[in-house]
């Protein structure tokens, strides 16, 4: 599977997931550099741990076959650490249904 169709399947799905909370989604990895890899690495970030648990499931039980890796940052982490910059990380999507 190609980046562009990954990431149009992957932002159909988590547009379908019932979610309460805010929520991005990016890719990093060698899903960036190569047409060829292993893994998926996808990072999330979250502001409901008790949430994050469904969201994380539901994305490896529809992504089983292309073995997601899901890194799980909370937003304040992710200021701290510079992660999305660190790893040329891509924006896939966000998840808004926050009332």
């Amino acid at each position: 599977m190609e980046l562009i169709s990954f990431r149009k399947e992957f932002l159909d799905f988590i547009n379908n997931l019932e979610i309460e909370a805010y929520y991005e989604f990016y890719l990093f990895g060698s899903i960036l550099n190569n047409n060829y890899f292993i893994d998926i690495d996808i990072l999330i970030l979250y502001s409901d741990y008790e949430e994050l648990k469904k969201v994380k499931k539901s994305i490896n039980n529809g992504f089983f076959d292309k073995l997601p890796h899901l890194t799980c940052l909370t937003f304040n982490e992710e200021l701290e650490l510079n992660f999305i910059r660190k790893t040329n990380s891509q924006h896939i999507g966000t998840i808004n249904n926050k009332t």
